[in-house]
Formats: structure tokens, sequence, C-alpha cells
């Protein structure tokens, strides 16, 4: 005891303050990026909240000289404030995120630490177990580590594990920065306020003439929840919120790969004409080189023939599309000792968009040869390309050799490159296209054969 202060009140204080970090981290970890020296960032301001914390020592007592009055509540209402405004410099301090991109994980944060102290302080240790902080005080700090990590892991799971890693991108201006703080604040006072009539209807208050409102039973009860929908009601809209933004930030990004698509589609074609008249020119030149008598003449012949069977390696499939995308990576995988085989039977080729078809194929493509192009065994290098009609669907299998071990997740492969939600965004792309003409695409592996398979409706 310091006074008339308890080392339950010291503990609250910490409670709420690491309660409402460690919520917040869950939230930010998984949407933001790491500061230069983040380990010595995460120490340094670990060691500056713990030391602020103490601050409430003198808080306390200010709080006691004043007694139990409307200035003592708006010290109390005013202190839980700035532990909120604490932890919001620590995450600013530890990662790269905007100020109202911060904000909005905070709100997500601190709607879950409300919601654990709800359960763990009113429901509990008030009502269920009122003996258990002053007599177990020891099960009492055993039992509140155990909620956060409950509560964390269960908002981890449930919250933020499907979610695509990276900062989404949150408006930034004075409008959006005010709903944030309003909806902060709001949260905030809620729990002040809820704490103060849960206090005073547990001591019998009345009101309105002395007519009694607020019960033992019915107050505590009412108060706990009122602020619990309002808490997780904040939760699921924040939540949807986040989903909203990133799908609106992924479609984004898939646009603009589509739009780098279209200027590869173009450049690809103007090389391949490039190449087509190089091709002719050689073919020329060899005729030439018959005239040429000698050794000589043979030398530069069979040099002269080894590149044109490198550069002619254009494919006509009667669709200029299909032409150019399976033409530029020929020459890819030629380069790269990738046995590189076409069949092409199919009439109905243009029912797709010029561009969409490009990126369709060309994705699905580029995604093989990188597969192959690991292993060292040229015996391993093969992909297969077959564009073929089957009744009313224009079917495109790609398949190349793959002896690795996938996780699936919604029926697509887990990619395992380190920018994983940009690379997931060429299958998702490939899916958009396919949906929007009515198809589909499906991906499985099976002896040793990844397959992808791209159905189109051609009528």
């Amino acid at each position: 005891m310091l006074g008339n202060i308890s080392f339950l009140d010291i503990f609250d204080v910490y409670r709420v303050l690491l309660g409402m970090v460690s919520a917040e981290l869950i939230f930010v970890e998984h949407a933001a990026r790491h500061r230069e020296h983040f380990m010595r960032r995460v120490l340094t301001g670990g060691v500056g909240i713990l030391l602020f914390a103490l601050l409430c020592i003198p808080m306390y007592m200010f709080r006691e000289i004043v007694g139990n009055s409307a200035i003592a509540s708006l010290i109390t209402g005013g202190w839980w404030l700035m532990i909120g405004i604490v932890s919001m410099c620590f995450i600013y301090y530890c990662y790269e995120v905007t100020v109202c991109n911060l904000m909005f994980q905070c709100i997500l944060g601190l709607a879950l630490e409300n919601l654990v102290t709800l359960v763990l302080q009113y429901l509990i240790c008030k009502k269920l177990f009122p003996s258990l902080q002053t007599e177990h005080t020891v099960l009492y700090i055993v039992l509140t580590v155990l909620c956060y990590a409950l509560f964390d892991i269960m908002a981890y799971l449930l919250l933020v594990r499907k979610n695509v890693r990276g900062q989404i991108v949150v408006e930034e201006d004075w409008r959006t920065f005010f709903i944030y703080l309003t909806i902060y604040i709001f949260i905030s006072v809620m729990g002040d306020v809820t704490s103060l009539i849960f206090h005073w209807g547990q001591a019998g208050g009345k009101m309105f003439g002395g007519m009694e409102v607020f019960s033992h039973t019915a107050i505590p009860y009412f108060c706990i929840a009122v602020n619990v929908i309002v808490n997780l009601v904040i939760v699921l809209l924040q939540s949807m919120t986040y989903r909203i933004l990133s799908l609106q930030q992924e479609k984004k990004m898939i646009q603009i790969l589509q739009k780098e698509k279209e200027q590869q589609y173009n450049f690809s074609r103007e090389n391949v004409d490039l190449i087509n008249q190089k091709c002719h020119d050689l073919k020329r030149q060899i005729r030439a080189l018959k005239l040429v008598q000698g050794e000589e003449r043979d030398r530069l012949f069979k040099e002269t023939e080894e590149a044109v069977q490198f550069y002619d390696a254009h494919v006509k499939t009667g669709n200029d599309v299909l032409d150019t995308i399976l033409t530029e990576k020929s020459f890819v995988c030629t380069r790269q000792s990738i046995r590189f085989s076409c069949n092409i039977h199919a009439e109905h080729m243009d029912i797709i968009d010029v561009i969409d078809f490009y990126t369709i194929v060309s994705n699905g493509l580029d995604n093989a040869i990188e597969c192959v192009s690991r292993y060292e065994d040229n015996e391993k290098k093969v992909i297969n390309v077959a564009v073929l009609e089957r009744g009313s669907m224009l079917h495109i299998f790609i398949d190349n050799y793959f002896d690795g071990e996938l996780e699936f997740r919604n029926g697509f492969p887990v990619t395992s490159k380190d920018d994983k939600g940009y690379h997931g965004y060429g299958v998702k792309s490939m899916q958009m296209i396919a949906k929007k003409y009515g198809g589909d695409i499906r991906i499985s592996v099976n002896n040793h054969t990844f397959s992808l398979q791209i159905m189109l409706p051609v009528r």
C-alpha cells in the first residue's frame, strides 16, 4: 500500500496498458512494416511505456485529494485516455504506419481490450467471484494473462489471419482523422461511463427525485451488455471496413497489373514482328552463303543456320495473341534449356478480349517457367501447353514438372514467394478474368505434374 493506493490499482494500470498494446500489435503486425532497428525500438519504447505507467501513483494521490467529485471522474477519464495515446505512440514508434492507418488499427485494439476488461473485471471479478482480486491475487493475475491471451488468439484467428499482409490504403485527410478520433474517444468514454454507472449501481444509486432506477442486480448486467454490444459492433464494423479496403486495394493492383500486361503485349508483339523480319533476312543470307566456296562457306553456313533455328521459334496457331505469347515464351524456354511443347486445336479463341487472353495465358506460363527453372536437371524442365475445344467449352491446359508439396487454401496454392500478397494477384487475376467470361480455373498436383486448367464457355 502507498497511502490509499494498493498493488491492485497499479496492476490495473499495467493490465490495461499492456493489454491495449498487445491487442493493437495483433492487428498492426499483419498490416505494417517494421521500422529500422525494430527490436531496439521495441525495447526502448517498452521501457518508456512501463515508466510512464508509474505516473498513475501521483494521479491516484491527486484524485484522493480531490475526493469523490466530477473533477476526480474527469481526472480518471483523462488518465485512461492518455494510456491509449501512449500505446498509439509506441506503435507509431515501432512501425511504418500513417496516422489514419494507425488510428484505424488502434480502434480495433482498444475495442478488443475493452471486451477483455468487461469480461474479466465486471463479469468474473465483480459478479461471479467478488473476492478473487483481494483474497486470491496470484490466481487473479494468472487469470488476467490467460484472458488476454485467449482474446488475442481468437482475434488473430477470426479477424486477422486470412487478411492479406500489407498496409491497407486508408484515406489520409482531416475528415477521416476526425472520424477515427471521434470513434476512439467514444470507445474510451463509453468504458469510463460504464465503470462509473456500474459502481454507482453497485452502491444503490438513486436519481429522478429519489426513485430507485438502478438496482444491485439489473444495472451491472445492463452496463456490461451495452458495452459488450457496442465494442463488438465496432470490432465487426472495423473488420468489415478492413476487408472492403483490402479488396478495393487488391482490385486496383490487379487493374495495374493488367495494364502492365497490355503494355507488355504491345511490346512483345513488336519484338516478334522484328524477329520474324530478321529471320527472313537471315534465310536470304543463307541462300547467298551457298555461293561461297570452301571450308569458310561451311563454317559460316552452320553458324548462321544455328542462329536461325534459335530465332525461328515462331509459333503459328492461327491466333495472333496466342502466336505472340507462345513465341515469346518459347524464346525464354530455349535460353533456359526448357522443353516447351504446344498442342493447339481450337477455333473460338477470339471469344475473349485480346489483353484478357494475353494476361491469363502469360501469367500461367510465367508461373510454369519460374517453377521449372529452379531445377538443375534438364529432364525436369518440361512445360506443355494445350488449347482445346470440348463441347461448348474452351480449355487451356498449362502443365509443368513439379516435385514439391503445395499447401492449398480456398482451392489455390499458397505461394512460396517472399512477396506473397503481390504474387497471389497473378492467380487471382486469372480467376477474375475467367469469371468475367463465365468460366473458371482449376489447379491440381498429381504424379509430379502441376496442372493449371482454364475453362471458358464459347457459346
